[in-house]
């Protein structure tokens, strides 16, 4: 076991989403990110912009968590993905409201 992460309970947490066959999008958000334009070269030069990905499976997310867990901190998407979508430079990117087909709400 890991000291900031159980891998078992990160296993546990993807299988209860239940999003098999669709992607769970994963983000890692730095924990030294400046929010705005004007930030630009600062968020570049520190490696602070979010990182997001798309994984199908537990090692998809235990990969992402291993590299991203020491200075970001590493969330799941709660809604399945049916497809990875891009932003104009080919890397994955959020998706948006109106892609949503099936919502998993928390109670």
């Amino acid at each position: 076991m890991n000291s900031t992460y159980s891998l078992q309970d990160m296993c546990n947490s993807h299988k209860w989403l239940g999003h098999n066959p669709n992607h769970t999008e994963l983000n890692a958000y730095h924990k030294d990110y400046r929010q705005g334009k004007d930030n630009y070269e600062w968020n570049y030069k520190k490696k602070a912009f979010t990182k997001i990905a798309y994984v199908k499976n537990e090692q998809g997310v235990k990969n992402f968590v291993e590299k991203y867990h020491k200075d970001h901190m590493c969330c799941y998407g709660l809604n399945p993905r049916q497809k990875v979508f891009q932003n104009a430079k080919g890397y994955p990117r959020g998706i948006r409201v109106r892609h949503c087909h099936k919502s998993k709400p928390l109670y």
